[in-house]
Protein backbone atom coordinates (compact mmCIF):
# COMPACT_ATOMS: atom_id res chain seq x y z
CA UNK A 1 0.00 0.00 0.00
CA UNK A 2 1.07 3.65 -0.39
CA UNK A 3 1.08 4.39 2.85
CA UNK A 4 3.39 1.76 3.84
CA UNK A 5 5.62 3.03 1.05
CA UNK A 6 5.24 6.83 2.07
CA UNK A 7 6.78 6.15 5.70
CA UNK A 8 9.48 3.25 4.44
CA UNK A 9 11.08 6.29 2.74
CA UNK A 10 10.32 9.41 4.30
CA UNK A 11 10.06 8.19 7.64
CA UNK A 12 7.64 8.55 10.85
CA UNK A 13 8.14 12.23 10.98
CA UNK A 14 7.54 13.33 7.82
CA UNK A 15 3.80 14.05 8.21
CA UNK A 16 4.67 16.45 11.27
CA UNK A 17 4.83 20.09 11.77
CA UNK A 18 8.06 21.82 11.08
CA UNK A 19 9.82 19.39 9.19
CA UNK A 20 13.06 21.40 8.50
CA UNK A 21 13.81 20.86 12.40
CA UNK A 22 12.89 17.54 11.92
CA UNK A 23 15.04 16.49 9.06
CA UNK A 24 18.79 16.24 8.44
CA UNK A 25 18.24 16.82 5.13
CA UNK A 26 16.24 18.83 4.35
CA UNK A 27 15.29 22.93 2.71
CA UNK A 28 13.02 25.74 3.67
CA UNK A 29 11.70 28.43 1.67
CA UNK A 30 10.77 31.94 2.32
CA UNK A 31 7.80 32.83 0.79
CA UNK A 32 6.35 36.24 2.95
CA UNK A 33 6.13 39.73 1.55
CA UNK A 34 8.99 41.33 2.53
CA UNK A 35 7.14 44.12 3.74
CA UNK A 36 3.86 44.75 4.89
CA UNK A 37 0.91 44.96 2.21
CA UNK A 38 -2.89 44.26 2.10
CA UNK A 39 -4.18 40.63 2.60
CA UNK A 40 -4.32 39.75 -1.15
CA UNK A 41 -1.11 41.43 -1.67
CA UNK A 42 0.67 38.97 0.80
CA UNK A 43 -1.07 36.10 -0.43
CA UNK A 44 -0.14 36.51 -4.51
CA UNK A 45 3.53 36.78 -3.42
CA UNK A 46 3.41 33.91 -1.67
CA UNK A 47 1.60 32.17 -3.71
CA UNK A 48 3.68 32.97 -6.60
CA UNK A 49 6.88 31.84 -4.94
CA UNK A 50 5.71 28.42 -3.83
CA UNK A 51 4.23 27.69 -7.18
CA UNK A 52 8.15 28.14 -8.41
CA UNK A 53 9.11 26.03 -6.15
CA UNK A 54 6.92 23.67 -6.11
CA UNK A 55 6.71 23.25 -9.74
CA UNK A 56 10.41 23.34 -9.75
CA UNK A 57 10.16 20.12 -8.02
CA UNK A 58 7.42 18.38 -9.51
CA UNK A 59 7.00 19.74 -12.98
CA UNK A 60 8.19 16.69 -14.88
CA UNK A 61 5.21 14.26 -13.57
CA UNK A 62 2.02 13.69 -14.54
CA UNK A 63 0.83 13.05 -11.21
CA UNK A 64 1.82 13.66 -7.57
CA UNK A 65 1.07 12.18 -4.75
CA UNK A 66 -0.77 14.11 -1.87
CA UNK A 67 -1.62 13.60 2.18
CA UNK A 68 -3.82 15.74 3.72
CA UNK A 69 -3.96 16.42 7.63
CA UNK A 70 -7.22 17.72 7.98
CA UNK A 71 -7.77 18.59 12.10
CA UNK A 72 -10.70 18.54 14.05
CA UNK A 73 -12.21 18.04 17.28
CA UNK A 74 -14.01 14.59 16.47
CA UNK A 75 -12.48 11.18 15.34
CA UNK A 76 -15.78 11.20 12.90
CA UNK A 77 -14.86 11.75 9.38
CA UNK A 78 -18.42 13.39 9.27
CA UNK A 79 -16.47 16.52 11.22
CA UNK A 80 -14.17 17.30 8.13
CA UNK A 81 -16.99 17.13 5.62
CA UNK A 82 -16.94 21.32 5.28
CA UNK A 83 -13.08 21.00 4.71
CA UNK A 84 -13.86 18.09 2.12
CA UNK A 85 -16.38 20.87 0.71
CA UNK A 86 -14.08 23.59 0.88
CA UNK A 87 -11.13 21.12 -1.48
CA UNK A 88 -13.92 20.45 -3.88
CA UNK A 89 -14.95 24.25 -3.94
CA UNK A 90 -11.02 24.59 -5.14
CA UNK A 91 -10.78 21.88 -7.38
CA UNK A 92 -9.24 19.62 -5.26
CA UNK A 93 -11.29 16.24 -5.98
CA UNK A 94 -10.37 13.48 -3.92
CA UNK A 95 -10.50 10.11 -5.57
CA UNK A 96 -12.17 7.29 -4.64
CA UNK A 97 -8.98 5.28 -4.80
CA UNK A 98 -7.20 6.37 -1.35
CA UNK A 99 -6.03 5.50 2.02
CA UNK A 100 -7.11 7.20 4.99
CA UNK A 101 -6.56 7.19 8.97
CA UNK A 102 -6.73 9.83 12.25
CA UNK A 103 -4.89 9.85 14.70
CA UNK A 104 -5.66 11.80 18.61
CA UNK A 105 -3.21 14.41 18.50
CA UNK A 106 -3.98 15.99 21.55
CA UNK A 107 -6.54 15.93 24.13
CA UNK A 108 -7.33 17.92 27.52
CA UNK A 109 -10.15 15.84 29.03
CA UNK A 110 -10.48 18.41 31.76
CA UNK A 111 -11.52 20.63 29.29
CA UNK A 112 -13.17 18.57 27.16
CA UNK A 113 -10.27 19.52 24.24
CA UNK A 114 -9.93 17.04 21.52
CA UNK A 115 -7.79 17.38 18.56
CA UNK A 116 -7.83 14.79 15.76
CA UNK A 117 -5.37 14.52 12.43
CA UNK A 118 -7.60 13.08 9.69
CA UNK A 119 -4.90 12.02 6.97
CA UNK A 120 -5.95 11.08 3.25
CA UNK A 121 -3.27 10.37 0.88
CA UNK A 122 -3.57 9.65 -2.74
CA UNK A 123 -2.27 10.30 -6.11
CA UNK A 124 -3.56 13.52 -7.89
CA UNK A 125 -2.86 15.06 -11.12
CA UNK A 126 0.09 17.85 -11.53
CA UNK A 127 -2.94 20.36 -12.62
CA UNK A 128 -4.13 20.71 -8.83
CA UNK A 129 -0.83 21.78 -7.65
CA UNK A 130 -1.77 25.62 -7.86
CA UNK A 131 -5.11 24.67 -5.66
CA UNK A 132 -3.38 22.70 -3.70
CA UNK A 133 -0.97 25.46 -2.84
CA UNK A 134 -3.70 27.72 -2.59
CA UNK A 135 -5.26 26.01 -0.08
CA UNK A 136 -1.97 25.53 1.97
CA UNK A 137 -1.70 29.43 2.14
CA UNK A 138 -4.90 30.71 2.39
CA UNK A 139 -5.55 29.45 6.09
CA UNK A 140 -2.88 31.78 7.52
CA UNK A 141 -4.26 34.70 6.44
CA UNK A 142 -7.98 34.14 6.47
CA UNK A 143 -8.83 33.43 2.82
CA UNK A 144 -11.42 31.15 1.83
CA UNK A 145 -11.71 28.76 0.78
CA UNK A 146 -9.13 27.19 3.35
CA UNK A 147 -8.79 24.46 5.50
CA UNK A 148 -8.21 23.36 8.79
CA UNK A 149 -5.04 21.66 8.74
CA UNK A 150 -1.77 20.61 6.30
CA UNK A 151 -1.13 19.57 2.74
CA UNK A 152 1.74 17.68 1.89
CA UNK A 153 3.22 16.80 -1.48
CA UNK A 154 5.18 13.68 -2.70
CA UNK A 155 6.98 12.02 -4.90
CA UNK A 156 8.04 8.57 -4.09
CA UNK A 157 9.83 7.78 -7.36
CA UNK A 158 11.68 11.02 -6.22
CA UNK A 159 12.19 10.57 -2.55
CA UNK A 160 10.91 14.71 -2.20
CA UNK A 161 8.16 15.60 0.30
CA UNK A 162 7.01 18.97 0.27
CA UNK A 163 4.83 20.83 3.06
CA UNK A 164 3.72 24.49 2.29
CA UNK A 165 2.74 25.34 5.76
CA UNK A 166 1.60 28.39 5.63
CA UNK A 167 2.41 32.09 3.24
CA UNK A 168 5.50 32.46 5.13
CA UNK A 169 7.31 29.24 3.72
CA UNK A 170 7.75 25.81 2.20
CA UNK A 171 10.05 22.64 3.75
CA UNK A 172 11.52 20.17 1.57
CA UNK A 173 12.84 17.11 3.00
CA UNK A 174 14.31 13.86 1.59
CA UNK A 175 16.32 10.93 2.35
CA UNK A 176 18.88 11.01 -0.13
CA UNK A 177 20.80 14.42 -0.42
CA UNK A 178 21.57 14.50 -3.38
CA UNK A 179 17.89 14.49 -4.13
CA UNK A 180 17.95 18.31 -2.95
CA UNK A 181 21.31 19.67 -3.62
CA UNK A 182 20.42 20.72 -7.38
CA UNK A 183 17.57 22.57 -5.64
CA UNK A 184 19.29 23.70 -3.20
CA UNK A 185 21.82 25.45 -5.97
CA UNK A 186 18.83 26.63 -8.69
CA UNK A 187 16.64 27.89 -5.89
CA UNK A 188 19.51 29.53 -3.45
CA UNK A 189 17.96 33.18 -3.70
CA UNK A 190 14.74 31.49 -2.20
CA UNK A 191 15.95 30.05 1.28
CA UNK A 192 15.09 30.94 4.28
CA UNK A 193 17.74 33.51 5.01
CA UNK A 194 17.09 32.85 9.31
CA UNK A 195 18.05 29.37 8.70
CA UNK A 196 20.65 29.41 5.33
CA UNK A 197 23.53 28.67 7.88
CA UNK A 198 22.62 25.67 8.98
CA UNK A 199 20.99 24.53 5.29
CA UNK A 200 25.19 25.68 4.01
CA UNK A 201 26.39 23.49 6.27
CA UNK A 202 24.41 20.65 5.17
CA UNK A 203 24.62 21.32 1.19
CA UNK A 204 28.16 22.72 1.11
CA UNK A 205 30.01 19.73 2.54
Amino acid sequence: MKRAQFENIFGDKALSYDLFYKHNIALRFELELPHKGAFHEEFLYSWERAQTIIQRVFNSESCIGVCLALESDRKSTYSIREQIYDLECNGINIPRDREYWSILEEENEGNEYYLYRHFILYDAPCKDLKSLIWISLAKSLGIRPDIHGEVYIFDLEKQILAHPYDNQGIDLISPNIDKLTPIYHDLNHLLFDYDRKEMDRVFKA
